[in-house]
């Protein structure tokens, strides 16, 4: 989920391009040393949380779903989110230093904004902490992870937006992206001659044998077993009336919706003279309080882009929603329409208003019963799953068979008639099944395997009936697939040769005419026409192909392709034709402008981001060692 809350904190522009950033990371040159201290890393001095990278693997790791990935793999991933974390934090603190900055209110805008911190359409407090509280984070941490990457999504669309394509850049690009070429093609489909080929059995025999690790059978066997996973806990536990109603009254802070206000302010910043400012900032108490309307001052005086030009409007707010402290206790500590004193921030000095309070209220238990009777199951629910691990690991030492151990926890044995090796079946991918059943300390059929943990909190115990090993399918059984095989690669091979010596009359006569040189051959002609690089009618290879030619000025190309599933092609140009910025709309124009501006904006951002790298000291430590794979 976080990973599409931050999609929402930065501007296309800076996505396309800090998405690049990321993917390039691996191989990008970090200055660092491995030092033997207890600690992820240090940029410039600072050291890195380890929940910063802890956040950022487990990201990586969740595009591979619940698969059992090795080691090495999650190295790999481990590796990456430092890579990453470590980038973004250099950047962020060499933006810093050139006049970059996120303030308190964009950042509380932003967070406004995101739909899933919403609920019908209003940003509501309590969701947007319920969903940080899942990812590990408290509203701090994501507010300063989130200032980072809009610091990022700035510099990038900034350099996007200024980067500068000259005419003659453009025209080129225009003549390459839009070129055409002329061309006549003929297609030599392999079926056209499987009449003419003819497959002995020796060849078939011949084939067989010199392929021993083809058509080989998996070794299979069929499986019995017992499971105990959520669903089962889910119902077996019991929840009465009135433990939903104590649960509610421990927990009804939760259904509270709190009280809200909204207000407006006026924000003077200190990076110059912060003496001045002050000065400033009193005056403009002053003036308001004597009457002066607020919006004039806000609109006039205030240096926050966002809400001056609403008036100083900040919208809506419930308590802690303003990230600075000090201005959040202003918000919420006057009366209506009342002028704060000055407050001082990170950011610069505030002058706030309050114009409309909403009082809070608690949600009535038979409204909410439902959600509670959730948050009460979900708190129980791994307690009763624990429960039921233990309780069919004891059955291991209590029973002698697993119709016993079923019987004692009161679940159904279920069957895989027949499972393939390294095949998932119901179980999912598991190394652990896997061993159980084809490993070498297989289980003898009849036997009953030890617990084994599968994705899903789910736990099993399983035993063997039949096993089939791994073999290899007779001759008899495959001979007719082999026969086919052989047809079709046979009558592939005619192909080529027949229009390899096709290509070769063209090239001796290049002005010959095409088409009659076809005559009894098989094959397809296409008639002169001009091609575009993206040309969706004509075979891939070929266009490929056709683009890839050095064709002389003046002068034709001949030349060949095997295009995977169509078939041989033979092709001849004879023409070029650049593309032109006069045949296309001026909306196609400023497109391509934007597309070419946004390339040469990654580049600078590449060289922009190295470059911020070679001059970071960072340090890597051994705090994930500790951890271990995976976290």
């Amino acid at each position: 989920m976080l990973q599409n809350l931050r999609e929402a904190f930065i501007g296309t522009a800076g996505k396309v391009m800090l998405a690049v950033i990321l993917l390039l990371l691996a191989g990008t040159g970090l200055n660092y040393t491995i030092t033997p201290r207890s600690f992820v890393a240090k940029v410039d001095g600072d050291e890195i949380p380890l929940r910063n990278v802890n956040l950022v693997y487990r990201q990586i790791a969740a595009q591979f779903g619940n698969q059992n990935l090795p080691p090495e793999f999650l190295r790999q991933i481990q590796a990456e989110a430092v890579n990453r974390v470590v980038t973004e934090i250099a950047l962020s603190n060499h933006l810093a230093g050139t006049g970059y900055a996120v303030s308190d209110t964009q950042i509380a805008r932003r967070i406004r904004e995101v739909p899933d911190f919403q609920a019908d359409g209003t940003f509501d407090n309590q969701l947007y902490r319920s969903v940080l509280a899942q990812n590990s984070l408290s509203p701090s941490a994501f507010e300063a992870d989130e200032r980072q990457r809009m610091l990022i999504g700035q510099i990038s669309e900034n350099l996007a937006a200024s980067a500068f394509v000259t005419p003659e850049e453009f025209r080129r690009v225009i003549e390459l992206t839009d070129e055409q070429r002329k061309v006549e093609y003929a297609v030599l489909p392999p079926e056209s001659f499987l009449e003419d080929v003819v497959i002995g059995d020796d060849e078939v025999a011949s084939w067989y044998e010199s392929n021993p690790t083809r058509y080989q059978t998996p070794a299979k066997a069929s499986v019995d077993y017992v499971q105990v996973d959520q669903e089962l806990a889910r119902e077996r536990i019991e929840i009465e009336d009135a433990q939903l109603r104590a649960r509610y009254e421990e927990t009804k802070s939760l259904y509270e919706t709190p009280e809200q206000r909204r207000a407006r302010q006026v924000l003077l910043r200190t990076n110059e003279d912060a003496a001045a400012a002050r000065e400033q900032a009193i005056g403009l108490v002053a003036r308001l309080r004597a009457g002066e309307p607020f919006e004039d001052i806000a609109r006039t005086y205030s240096q926050d882009g966002g809400s001056a030009r609403q008036g100083g409007d900040l919208g809506w707010l419930s308590p802690k929603d303003y990230p600075d402290a000090a201005v959040d206790a202003a918000i919420f500590s006057q009366v209506v329409n009342q002028v704060s004193d000055v407050v001082e921030s990170d950011f610069g000095l505030h002058i706030i208003q309050v114009t409309e309070i909403r009082s809070g209220e608690i949600e009535p238990f038979e409204t909410v019963v439902e959600d509670v009777r959730q948050d009460y199951l979900n708190e129980k629910l791994s307690g009763e799953l624990f429960a039921l691990e233990e309780a069919l690991a004891d059955q291991l030492f209590e029973s002698d068979t697993l119709e016993q151990i079923a019987e004692a926890l009161g679940i159904q044995i279920q069957t895989v008639a027949s499972l393939n090796e390294g095949a998932p079946g119901p179980f999912g991918p598991s190394t652990d099944i896997d061993e159980a059943l084809f490993g070498l300390g297989r289980l003898e059929p009849g036997e009953v395997s030890e617990p084994i943990s599968l994705s899903g909190d789910r736990t099993i115990l399983l035993r063997v009936g039949e096993r089939t090993d791994a073999g290899r399918q007779p001759l008899e059984a495959v001979a007719k697939e082999i026969t086919e095989e052989l047809r079709q690669q046979a009558a592939s091979d005619v192909a080529a040769e027949r229009g390899a010596q096709l290509a070769a009359v063209l090239t001796a006569a290049p002005e010959a005419e095409f088409e009659p040189l076809l005559a009894d051959s098989g094959a397809t002609y296409t008639a002169t026409r001009a091609v575009g690089r993206n040309d969706a009618d004509a075979p891939a290879a070929l266009v490929a192909a056709v683009f890839s030619a050095d064709v002389p000025d003046d002068s034709v190309h001949v030349g060949s392709v095997s295009a995977p599933g169509v078939g041989f092609v033979v092709y001849r140009i004879s023409d070029v034709i650049p593309g032109s910025p006069g045949d296309i709309t001026q909306q196609q124009i400023e497109a391509a402008r934007a597309q070419f501006a946004r390339r040469l904006g990654t580049s600078d951002m590449l060289a922009l981001q190295q470059g911020v790298i070679d001059n970071t000291s960072i340090e890597i430590g051994t705090a994930l060692d500790s951890q271990g794979v995976g976290f």
